[in-house]
């Protein structure tokens, strides 16, 4: 009821109001997926207001619930450690072959990526860099344990705008788009 009640405040641009309700909804949830839910929907709620640093803290604590930690800030050594586990889990498959990768079974790790997704957009408001580097944390969850409809946007920053666009493989980037 909390967070039906926030969507309902956030319609009528009552967004104080929204806030309390949603952060009552998730104080109230009874369970990972139904915090997880509201969670969701206060790191879009934050980032629709501009508050960055706030979606992206929102988004830390709900992924850190299902087991994925994000970096506080970009941290060029552990960004370099993802790629390179990235590339390992990638092997020597085609980009195309992503597709075919089962559906990820684990409903926790699906919450994981779908949050992730969800955070993107503030991190890049944040520091660009530091979309790439969660972005990179939802790639190796998909090649190790298959894919989810959120893995769009995981494939799509750290394939194509990463290293299609910023380190000009454009062969890469134009595969992870195409996929």
């Amino acid at each position: 009821y909390f967070a039906r009640a926030g969507e309902d405040a956030v319609a009528v641009l009552a967004f104080d109001r929204a806030e309390q309700y949603f952060d009552e909804a998730v104080r109230l949830a009874g369970s990972a997926t139904g915090k997880a839910q509201v969670q969701e929907t206060l790191i879009h709620f934050y980032t629709d207001m501009a508050r960055f640093a706030d979606a992206y803290a929102t988004g830390r604590a709900a992924t850190a619930a299902f087991g994925v930690k994000l970096p506080v800030t970009f941290n060029p050594p552990a960004f370099l450690a993802d790629c390179a586990l990235a590339r390992l889990w990638l092997g020597w498959r085609p980009v195309a072959s992503l597709v075919d990768l089962p559906e990820m079974s684990d409903e926790r790790r699906r919450w994981a990526v779908r949050l992730v997704s969800a955070t993107a957009k503030a991190a890049f408001q944040l520091r660009p860099e530091l979309c790439v580097a969660i972005s990179a944390k939802a790639v190796i969850l998909c090649l190790r344990h298959g894919n989810t409809a959120e893995s769009a946007v995981p494939y799509m920053v750290f394939g194509s705008i990463f290293l299609g666009g910023v380190l000009g493989r454009y062969r890469a980037g134009h595969a992870f788009g195409r996929l």
